[in-house]
Parts: structure tokens; C-alpha cells; sequence
């Protein structure tokens, strides 16, 4: 049950996170830094309004002294700030400069190291399907490395920075209430004094649409953390490392009938390569079930 619980959670946080675009295309003309500043303060609010609504407060101080007593916790909070933090940068960014296929390869690369980390640093236990599936995907991404003729930074880096944010959240042991408004509570301050003293344009010049999509991105933010949260908790990291091909697949098909970007029969060969890995893990959870 608790199992269970974690995929669908997972399953619903990568489909989010997969339409996510869309969201980012629509509010493209404002600056990428500027985004990042207003996600973080907005969904800092909604992370806020929450605690404040379910009654969520006693709780989340009783989380927080346990929290600051915990040198290694709270280390963990801090390394799980900036990762996520430049992973929001890199991916609008990414997005917004007409590259959304890369970023979809960054995301098709996090579940091989989320693979790498379960088994190496996590000493989770992986069958010969899992192995056999992680080896289609990795030569799948090296395939669609080769194509674009030199290292995938971006993709990398958003890889990167999630499959390790996603690490330190096992390590914090804390609600992902708790996780998540401190994560951005100690980031608000920093994107506040951004947004004052550095933005492009000031928040209430924008047009009245553009402000109420500014403010949505609080949510759009905040929802699929807090599933991502209960999915890392409640599952193993293999398990989730796989689930998150959904993610980049919806993002692929965006890229390339929505946003018209180039794809062509390499790129095709090795997301199928991926999506082969796919289908033997899923086979492989199966047999187990």
C-alpha cells in the first residue's frame, strides 16, 4: 500500500512536471531570473497559506527542532536548496531558449544516475532486469549525445542537480511539508533582494494576466514537489528513477508537435532505445508483483 501510494504520487508529479512548458512558453518574456524569483517567493506563500489552512503549524515547528538539532539534516536542507534552486534556473532557461529537447534529455538522463545512486549510494538491491533496462537507457542518451556532437551540458546539469536533490531528500527524513517550506523559505529572502534590486521589469508593471500567471507559479511549483516528496519516501529510488521517463517523454512529444522543434531519425532511434529500458523495467516490476 505504502508502495503503491509512492508510485502514483510519482506518476502524478512527472505528468505535471511534463506540461510544465506549456506554462514556461506563456510567460517566456519574462527574464529566466526573474521566473526563478517569483517562483520562489510565490511558491513560498502557497507552501505558507497551506500550513496556516490544514493546521499544519505545531507540527512543522515540532519537524523544525528536530530539524536544527541535526547537523547533518540540516546539511542536507541547505546542499537540497541550491540543487533544486539551479535545476529551476537551468530548466527555464533550457526551455525558453527554444531547446525544450534538451531538457527533456536531461530528465531521460536523471533516472540512469537515480539508478546509480539507489544501487551505489543508497545500496538498494537491483535485479539483472533492472541492470539490463538501466543499460538500454544509458545507451540510449549516449546515442543522443553523439548526435548533437558534444557533451549535453544542460542536460547533464539538470540531471545533475535533480537526481541529487532527489538524494538529499531521503537523507532529511523530514515531512515534505516541512522539506519543502524551508527549502523555500530560505531561498525567499535571496530572490526577494534579487527581484528589488536587479529585475528587468517590476511585478505590478507587468499586464494583469501576466501578474495571475506570475502567481500561479507558486502552485504549479509547489503540487508536484509535495508529490515528488511522498514518492521519494514511499518508494525505493530505483523504482522512482524509472517512473520519471514520464516526465521527458510528454516533454519529447510537446518539443516536437507542439513547439516544432527538429527531431530526427537518430533522435527518434535513441529514445526508442530509452523506451525499450522502459518497458523491460516494467516488465521486470511485473514478474515481481
Amino acid at each position: 500500500m505504502k508502495r503503491n501510494k509512492g508510485v502514483l504520487s510519482g506518476i502524478l508529479a512527472y505528468i505535471i512536471w511534463g506540461v510544465l512548458p506549456l506554462y514556461w512558453k506563456v510567460v517566456k518574456n519574462v527574464d529566466s531570473r526573474d521566473l526563478l524569483a517569483y517562483r520562489i517567493i510565490f511558491s513560498c506563500i502557497v507552501l505558507l497559506g497551506s500550513i496556516l489552512l490544514f493546521g499544519k503549524t505545531k507540527a512543522i515547528v515540532q519537524e523544525t527542532k528536530i530539524l536544527f538539532k541535526s547537523k547533518s539534516k540540516l546539511a542536507y536542507l541547505l546542499l537540497g536548496v541550491i540543487l533544486i534552486s539551479v535545476n529551476w534556473l537551468l530548466f527555464i532557461t533550457t526551455v525558453n531558449s527554444g531547446n525544450t529537447l534538451d531538457a527533456s534529455l536531461g530528465y531521460y538522463i536523471n533516472p540512469i544516475l537515480s539508478v546509480i545512486l539507489g544501487i551505489y549510494l543508497l545500496k538498494e538491491k537491483a535485479s539483472n532486469f533492472i541492470l539490463v533496462a538501466a543499460g538500454f537507457g544509458l545507451a540510449g542518451v549516449i546515442l543522443l549525445s553523439i548526435y548533437t556532437g558534444h557533451i549535453p551540458f544542460n542536460a547533464l546539469l539538470i540531471a545533475g542537480t535533480f537526481g541529487f536533490y532527489g538524494l538529499t531528500k531521503k537523507k532529511t527524513t523530514i515531512s515534505s511539508l516541512t522539506s519543502l517550506f524551508w527549502e523555500t523559505l530560505l531561498l525567499s529572502p535571496f530572490a526577494c533582494y534579487y527581484l528589488y534590486f536587479y529585475a528587468e521589469t517590476s511585478y505590478f508593471t507587468y499586464p494583469v494576466s501576466e501578474q495571475l500567471l506570475l502567481l500561479i507559479s507558486g502552485i504549479l511549483t509547489v503540487i508536484p514537489l509535495f508529490l515528488f516528496s511522498i514518492a521519494n519516501k514511499n518508494s525505493d529510488y530505483i523504482t522512482l528513477g524509472f517512473i520519471q521517463y514520464i516526465g521527458p517523454s510528454i516533454m519529447l512529444f510537446l518539443a516536437i508537435f507542439v513547439f516544432g522543434e527538429h527531431f530526427s531519425t537518430t533522435q527518434l532511434l535513441g529514445f526508442v532505445l530509452i523506451w525499450i529500458g522502459i518497458g523491460i523495467y516494467l516488465r521486470s516490476v511485473k514478474k515481481v508483483e
